[in-house]
């Protein structure tokens, strides 16, 4: 497969590597990346008795997952006669983490859902690379996969009423380092969100419109500031960063349409 005239961005695609040699180079000494992945874990759900608290669900597991050739964009050039970076296989990655939820019933209106999640994804060797003519050795052994948080959170406080329900979420993402060498990281950030509807009935009976929904919902609640996504633009400590979005407010009226049947309970679905 010829490079063609792909993007000069010198990024981990292989039709990003800058030029023909570099292309030709990946495609004669580059190996798939391949992996083995070991999983268990349990799940449960209990009805309880316990007052106000009538119910649980819950489910944990462990995995570990073995990379093999991770590829990685690594710099050639120096800085008289610049040559693009080439992709190439960097050894292994070793990946550990688990995954704990837990659904809390309170009677039938209010739901309680958690998660926490706990990932550990490391690199096994180091890698070379050539600067300005000089070979030198990145330490990247045992630091952690760039962009990869180690702790994930996340709740989810649901009600109903009828026609009436309401949410209160709320999202963790850890540290996430945006370097190789893990010199370099971003903050943490928890986004909370809040929204809420009401169904209303028609005055039509089973007519063409049998009801409407009104929404609402606010995203970024306590109007946060920090980094929704982070990009690692080189091997050498550049990274782009893309702040979060500010507070904002959201209405939206939905109906639900179906064919009349005076003789026949109606089906329909909201536009």
């Amino acid at each position: 497969i010829p490079y063609g005239a792909g993007s000069n961005y010198y990024g981990t695609s292989p039709w990003s590597l800058g030029s023909q040699a570099a292309f030709d180079t990946f495609k004669a000494t580059a190996k798939p990346e391949t992996s083995w992945t070991y999983e268990a874990g349990l799940r449960t759900k209990r009805d309880l008795d316990l007052g106000f608290l009538t119910g649980a669900e819950g489910q944990a597991n462990y995995y570990h997952v073995d990379f093999s050739n991770r590829l990685l964009n690594v710099a050639t050039f120096n800085f008289i006669n610049p040559n693009p970076s080439i992709l190439v296989n960097v050894g292994g990655v070793t990946t550990d983490g688990a995954d704990v939820g837990l659904t809390l019933h309170f009677r039938e209106h209010f739901h309680l859902y958690n998660a926490l999640s706990y990932n550990k994804s490391t690199y096994d060797t180091n890698y070379n690379t050539v600067s300005g003519g000089v070979l030198t050795t990145v330490a990247i052994a045992g630091k952690n996969v760039p962009l990869e948080p180690n702790w994930l959170y996340k709740f989810v406080l649901s009600t109903n009423f009828g026609p009436f329900e309401a949410q209160l979420s709320g999202d963790y993402i850890g540290r996430r380092p945006v370097t190789y060498t893990n010199d370099l990281s971003v903050g943490s950030t928890f986004l909370v969100g809040l929204e809420g509807s009401y169904t209303f009935d028609t005055p039509f009976g089973d007519g063409l419109l049998q009801e409407f929904k009104l929404s609402g919902n606010i995203t970024n609640l306590t109007d946060i500031k920090g980094v929704s996504t982070a990009v690692v633009t080189s091997n050498s400590g550049g990274y782009q960063a893309f702040p979060l979005p500010p507070r904002m407010f959201f209405v939206t009226l939905a109906a639900k349409f179906g064919e009349a049947n005076a003789s026949a309970p109606a089906t329909g679905a909201y536009v």
